[in-house]
């Protein structure tokens, strides 16, 4: 939750106030980086931590739990891998915010991006249900469900208000 707000306030200083650059200049982005790399980062092994303190059977039939955790993990390093490959981590760190560069380029229609407009979301959360599905563990599917639903509270009143700025679309 720390990592959304934090996103939702630079974001939205960058975007209408572009104090990042102010502040930090052509290092404006690389500060950011070092502030959102980690608190990223913190998401996963937050639910493998709480996965690995909490691992009891969530179905009983943990050869389903198993198959499940590895096929939505498995989903979840392709979409990352497209970020990486096909997006680029400036671009998903919210280079749109800082440079009208990244805001003129074309949307991606690869690896991922190709199934759904928003791979990151939508497709590299389902790492997080994974994780808890492999460990067999009820808390760590809890906060795999916190985290999906906060990230799309985010998308709809962070992300989506400032595309219609950035881009001009409803």
């Amino acid at each position: 939750m720390i990592h959304q707000v934090i996103v939702a306030i630079v974001f939205r200083l960058q975007l209408h106030r572009n104090l990042f650059t102010r502040w930090f200049d052509n290092r404006d982005m690389a500060v950011w980086r070092l502030i959102f790399l980690p608190l990223l980062i913190a998401r996963p092994i937050t639910v493998l931590l709480v996965a690995w303190t909490d691992a009891a059977g969530i179905t009983g039939v943990r050869l389903i739990e198993l198959l499940a955790g590895t096929a939505l993990l498995t989903l979840a390093i392709w979409a990352m891998h497209s970020v990486f490959v096909h997006f680029t981590l400036r671009r998903a760190l919210g280079g749109d915010h800082f440079r009208d560069t990244y805001a003129s380029m074309p949307l991606v229609n690869k690896g991922v991006f190709k199934y759904t407009s928003n791979g990151m979301y939508g497709v590299a959360f389902l790492g997080l249900w994974g994780i808890a599905l492999l460990f067999g563990s009820w808390n760590a599917l809890i906060l795999a469900l916190f985290q999906q639903c906060y990230i799309w509270v985010h998308m709809y009143c962070t992300e989506a208000p400032d595309m219609r700025w950035i881009y001009g679309k409803t």
